[in-house]
């Protein structure tokens, strides 16, 4: 009997890097796409389906985003208590009974808590994801390998918006049962690695250890960057498919396969981040990441343009998956592996925030008679103000190792 209990206290063995990455790639696939942006592209059915009006499946968004925020105070305070291991492995449950919820319409009420159960289950892969991963990984690969994780959830956006018309031809009940089988193959695939996830509640404590304080301001500038990067991004990733149906005569079909494209974006954008990140440095990557997502809210104003708004989309997509991944490697830069998770945490906690007011803001414009245009002209003015976050942030720590 003690040497079965010894046994199991060992700890787990060393995966190889190749089937730690394809294991984070699911895993971020889930906490990021299925828990959350695979919600877009059914939007139009459900409206269709009177399911919900415009401003309810915001709203429906906005408890996502709430379920994201419980989430992930609990992953970032659980720890101390209890292990990753098992926080991770109910997050994986709870994504996909929120998605089986959503499969029955019994009213906004049942909807809003599938949508907010959902949210709750996808925080703690985003947090306690690349620390997992990471650990299995070579230092040197570390950057290409954050960007691979971090495609995951852009792979997944392509695949499910362009197999999701198939599926919702007699209504959205197939969809959200088509997104709730990915999320458990998902989980099916990535449970030998949450294995390896933190298993004493010490070993969190130890990690927590307080910051220098030269080190504290970069680091907000970076987490008021990524906020407000959340709040800027809402339209493109909540309305965009439904604005295109609704102001450009696109089809229910047509505009969920276009929204593939900021699928593709979240693609190549997160591999694009490592890669960047490897070559130019975490700093100025971000930067120029950020004028990006600048000029991807431009290009929606004042045009009519299908092939231009898909463009603007997929541009979009790019800067959103790049951002996550860098701002998680700029993060490590900052804080150091092993206080990653809870500082990464923070940040993410922070940004669900951000989701959550644009999401329940901007859905409130829209319940009180406020375009489209006018959202995603919102968003581009704190995009702006994002973008000089993230310059400061580098001009701190710039400024800190000139004086030293």
């Amino acid at each position: 009997m003690n040497t079965s209990i010894a046994s199991r206290c060992v700890p787990e063995r060393q995966l190889s890097p190749a089937y730690a990455t394809i294991a984070g790639f699911c895993l971020i696939a889930v906490g990021l796409c299925m828990a959350r942006l695979a919600y877009t592209p059914l939007v139009p059915s459900i409206i269709e389906a009177g399911w919900v009006d415009k401003a309810s499946a915001g709203y429906l968004g906005a408890f996502n985003f709430f379920g994201y925020i419980v989430g992930g105070a609990a992953a970032i305070l659980l720890p101390r208590i209890v292990s990753v291991r098992p926080i991770m492995r109910w997050s994986l449950l709870a994504a996909v009974t929120g998605l089986l919820i959503c499969a029955w319409d019994i009213g906004f009420v049942w909807l809003a808590v599938g949508r907010f159960i959902t949210g709750l289950g996808g925080a703690a892969l985003m947090i306690h994801t690349p620390a997992v991963v990471f650990k299995h990984v070579p230092d040197k690969a570390k950057s290409i390998c954050g960007g691979i994780i971090f495609s995951g959830a852009g792979a997944a956006i392509v695949f499910v918006s362009l197999l999701l018309p198939s599926f919702v031809g007699q209504g959205p009940r197939d969809g959200w049962l088509f997104e709730a089988t990915l999320t458990l193959i998902g989980g099916i695939v990535s449970w030998r690695l949450i294995s390896t996830a933190v298993g004493a509640s010490e070993k969190r404590v130890k990690a927590i250890a307080s910051l220098d304080s030269y080190k504290k301001m970069p680091l907000f500038l970076l987490g008021m960057a990524y906020v407000l990067a959340a709040i800027a991004v809402t339209p493109h990733a909540l309305f965009l498919a439904d604005y295109m149906h609704v102001y450009l005569k696109a089809g229910i079909g047509l505009s969920s396969t276009l929204f593939s494209l900021y699928g593709l974006g979240c693609l190549v954008g997160a591999v694009l981040g490592g890669i960047m990140s490897r070559f130019i440095g975490n700093q100025l990557a971000l930067v120029f990441n950020y004028l990006v997502g600048v000029l991807s809210i431009v290009m929606v104003l004042g045009t009519s343009s299908i092939t231009i708004v898909t463009a603007a989309g997929f541009l979009n997509g790019v800067f959103l998956f790049q951002c996550v991944a860098l701002t998680a490697l700029r993060t490590q830069d900052i804080v150091g592996l092993s206080r990653h998770a809870h500082y990464w945490g923070l940040i993410t906690f922070g940004a669900a925030f951000g989701w959550l007011a644009g999401s329940y803001g901007l859905s409130g414009l829209l319940s009180q008679g406020v375009s489209y245009p006018t959202l995603f002209l919102i968003g581009g003015l704190v995009m702006v103000l994002a973008t000089i976050c993230v310059i400061m942030s580098w001009l701190a720590e710039y400024w800190h190792k000139r004086m030293s």
